[in-house]
């Protein structure tokens, strides 16, 4: 799938991380990585969204675009002005011309595990009840029968829900036993075009069902 686009779009985590260290190593001169939402801040992390996309790069001697700014901007015209500033205007055109992305689900855990987003998750999410929060995609939260909880009060930098959901390969991979209602949710939310997950999951997500 790689091999036959030339936009692909990247998240972060460990599942990603993991996942692009066990690509063959190639040469597609031709696929450009990208982010399409901001940095989740863990700078430090080899998981982190800039590295992701360098990594990805590397393994395929391709191009790669970052997009610098963080992944919350509260305030809403600092956010659009960021995104019309010349330095992230490559990877914003680029990204909108995805023809894959390739990323995991979140959960409110994987939020709060960053301090500035925990210390500020009501600023964030907005006047959503925590509870009703299955697994968070897109830097955005869902709930288990697939619908984004916060549409009027997105503070995500990056592309719109509308635009990355225009992307025609949006590939998913979840592993982990506690994302089984965020698999649920964004299965019923049709967020994702191809979805691998564990036999296990699978039963349990039958189970919920």
């Amino acid at each position: 799938m790689i091999a036959q686009s030339k936009v692909v779009g990247l998240t972060w985590g460990g599942t990603i991380f993991n996942i692009i260290n066990y690509f063959p190593v190639s040469v597609l001169e031709h696929v450009t990585f990208t982010q399409f939402i901001g940095e989740n801040m863990k700078y430090k992390s080899a998981a982190g969204s800039m590295r992701m996309v360098e990594l990805a790069a590397a393994r395929f001697s391709a191009e790669y675009l970052t997009m610098t700014g963080p992944l919350y901007i509260i305030d809403d015209a600092t956010r659009e002005k960021m995104a019309q500033e010349i330095a992230v205007q490559p990877a914003f055109a680029a990204s909108k011309q995805m023809d894959l992305l390739f990323t995991t689900l979140g959960t409110m855990a994987s939020l709060e595990s960053i301090p500035t987003w925990n210390e500020n998750l009501d600023m964030i999410l907005g006047d959503i009840n925590h509870g009703d929060v299955a697994g968070m995609l897109y830097g955005r939260p869902f709930d288990v029968n697939g619908n984004f909880l916060n549409p009027d009060h997105d503070k995500v930098f990056g592309l719109s829900i509308d635009e990355i959901m225009e992307t025609p390969r949006r590939f998913g991979i979840v592993k982990s036993k506690f994302k089984t209602s965020a698999a649920l949710g964004a299965l019923r939310g049709k967020f994702l075009t191809d979805m691998v997950t564990t036999e296990s999951i699978a039963r349990r997500i039958l189970s919920e069902m």
